[in-house]
């Protein structure tokens, strides 16, 4: 949206506040399938859900009847959904809304280094960036529409591992579409090739080397 009104600056005034989620990538419709066969149902779902009813929650189909199976989010995000990702999500260099006036994730519980997906109270963390975005924080928790406590910033890097990881690979990845397509992509602004140089350069070249036979199978393959 901050580089839509960059080029249509008419609606930059209809627009409040720049909001994010942290975002791991959208599942295809495939892993969606594969997900909705381990229900063991012919039928279409009336209703689906991907999260929800608790935190992490479910991944829920609902049918007409009213019955509806569930599926734990280790188990379908962990297992399925998450390793059919479409392959713009592959490339995408900002997983975390670094242009939003306030960006916010999950706070995972951690166990030995790593997010622990156990259902528990939900809890998120906070990117505010900007000004504006202070204020609209300070005033949310002014009204009582949300509760704070500390968090160690250091912790940030295991709560969001993924995340964290994505963010100094994911250059390496844009590097190796740039070759492939003769500079096809534009980004400006999101810092991904300041941190691809901090990246462990073993991960980045096979990073680099996967990102290029993927997108050769995709060409390959419509």
């Amino acid at each position: 949206m901050q580089n839509f009104t960059k080029i249509h600056p008419e609606y930059k005034q209809k627009i409040a506040y720049y909001l994010a989620i942290f975002c791991a990538g959208m599942p295809s419709y495939h892993a969606t399938r594969k997900a909705l066969s381990t229900f063991h149902r012919d039928e279409e779902p009336l209703s689906l859900r991907y999260r929800g009813d608790g935190w992490p929650g479910y991944f829920k189909a609902t049918y007409t009847n009213g019955e509806s199976d569930r599926m734990t989010y280790n188990d379908s995000w962990g297992k399925i959904l998450g390793r059919e990702l479409g392959f713009r999500c592959k490339i995408c260099p900002d997983g975390i809304g670094m242009l939003a006036d306030i960006s916010s994730g999950d706070s995972w519980n951690t166990k030995d280094g790593y997010p622990d997906f156990t259902e528990g109270d939900g809890k998120n963390f906070c990117f505010v960036r900007t000004d504006k975005g202070r204020q609209l924080f300070a005033e949310a928790k002014r009204l009582g529409y949300i509760d704070i406590e500390p968090l160690d910033i250091q912790k940030v890097n295991d709560i969001q591992k993924y995340q964290f990881d994505r963010r100094h690979l994911v250059g390496w990845r844009i590097m190796a579409i740039q070759f492939m397509t003769q500079g096809l992509l534009s980004y400006t602004g999101l810092g991904y090739l300041h941190a691809a140089m901090k990246a462990n350069k073993i991960k980045a070249v096979r990073e680099l080397v996967g990102t290029i036979k993927r997108f050769r199978k995709l060409r390959k393959h419509g």
